[in-house]
C-alpha cells in the first residue's frame, strides 16, 4: 500500500493475481464490508476491474494484478507481463 501525502491525499493499494475468484465470492466480501466505506469503494473497483481484465486480451501479455488509486479521481492501472510459455511454444 502507498500513501500519497499531497492535495489530494490518495491511498494506492497493489495486488496480485494468484488465482481466480469466483463473482459470487466477491460479492458476498463486498456485503460483508458493506459498512466501511474505504473498503467497500475498494472491493467494488477490484470487482469492476476484474470485469474489464477479462475482457481485454492482448498477445503474449498475461494479466499479473492490479493498483487502485483512492482519491477524489479514482484511478485503476491493470498490470500485464509477457507470457513466456507462449513464447516459449512458438520457440519450439
Amino acid at each position: 500500500v502507498e500513501i500519497e501525502i499531497g492535495m489530494p491525499p490518495k491511498i494506492i493499494p497493489s495486488f496480485s493475481k494468484i488465482e481466480d475468484v469466483a463473482e459470487e465470492n466477491m460479492q458476498n466480501t463486498l456485503n460483508k464490508y458493506s459498512d466501511k466505506k474505504i473498503s467497500t469503494l475498494i472491493l467494488s473497483s477490484l470487482i469492476k476491474a476484474n470485469k474489464m481484465q477479462n475482457a481485454i486480451h492482448i498477445n503474449n501479455l498475461i494479466f499479473t494484478g492490479i493498483s487502485l488509486e483512492v482519491g477524489i479521481i479514482p484511478t485503476v492501472r491493470l498490470k500485464f507481463i509477457p507470457n513466456i510459455n507462449k513464447k516459449l511454444q512458438i520457440a519450439q
